[in-house]
């Protein structure tokens, strides 16, 4: 794997990053060969990890709309931004 676009340098810690289009941060370290690698530490969460938690929310959401349905009923209340939210799905 190579870096793509402007590698850019942390001067503290001498860290070297990439930024892709969707603005996820790829952090890179020079191996015993000299080679960049990806830093496996500092990966961005997987597709599947990433809907585990979108789930996760989604379903932390809904109970508190089930719970508390009563204050997400008219335009001008506590919950309406999340009503809506789970609306659009």
């Amino acid at each position: 794997m190579e870096p793509v676009g402007a590698m850019l340098l942390d001067p503290k810690t001498g860290r070297r990053a990439t930024v892709d289009v969707y603005g996820r941060v790829q952090w890179w370290e020079v191996d015993g060969a000299g080679a960049l690698v990806p830093n496996a530490l500092d990966q961005a969460p997987q597709p599947r990890e990433m809907q585990q938690e979108i789930d996760r929310l989604r379903a932390a959401i809904q109970q508190t709309l089930d719970e508390n349905g009563h204050l997400a009923d008219g335009d001008n209340c506590t919950l309406i931004l999340l009503k809506r939210a789970m609306e659009k799905k």
